[in-house]
């Protein structure tokens, strides 16, 4: 079983709670970085940041989420280094009217923020339930691994949880019993990202 690839779809940034904007940052990619838009962002030496390791059998990243990608990885064997954010130039070329490497930005896992994302169970589609179980759960966010995407995961709940889901993007998914790529709203859990209040 699998993920239907044309379904599935990249984690995306919805709305604040409470607010109007949602936030982005801008950061530097570790060297031949190759990860998807939508994908879950951490720390790396040098204020780089990094694709979240996300393991198998359930198994999804609970510590140290900072964010998602808004685009893709850059993919440059030698990614510009901090601080030189957007003014990097190629080797050999005039700073003078050349292009310099835009700046990456993230969407930061602020518990605040409502996220959106593709449900799924253990890397195969999955069955909304029509009486809202899936409603109010924690669950995991894995990595996909025929499409490259993250994705909410009904096979890893409790210490492998990492979200909460707190609505289905489209009723008529629940109304019409749908079995592939459902969206869903949901949360970062606090203490799955660095935005965590505990020490």
């Amino acid at each position: 079983m699998a993920i239907t690839a044309s379904l599935i779809a990249p984690i995306t940034a919805s709305t604040p709670l409470g607010g109007f904007d949602v936030p982005s940052l801008s950061y530097n990619d570790i060297n031949s970085a190759t990860y998807k838009i939508g994908a879950l962002l951490t720390p790396s030496a040098g204020a780089e940041l990094t694709e979240a390791t996300s393991g198998t059998s359930g198994s999804s990243p609970t510590t140290g989420i900072l964010g998602v990608a808004l685009q893709a990885a850059s993919n440059l064997a030698t990614a510009p280094a901090y601080p030189n954010y957007g003014n990097t130039y190629p080797t050999g070329v005039a700073s003078t009217g050349a292009t310099a490497v835009t700046p990456l930005l993230f969407v930061p896992a602020l518990p605040s923020l409502v996220f959106e994302g593709t449900l799924a169970s253990n890397g195969a589609d999955y069955a909304v339930a029509a009486n809202g179980a899936n409603l109010y759960v924690k669950y995991g966010l894995t990595k996909d691994t025929a499409s490259g995407y993250w994705y909410v995961d009904v096979n890893s709940t409790t210490t492998n949880a990492s979200c909460l889901v707190i609505g289905i993007k489209n009723v008529q998914d629940v109304v019409l019993g749908t079995t592939k790529g459902v969206r869903v709203y949901f949360v970062f859990l606090q203490d799955a990202t660095l935005f965590t209040t505990q020490a």
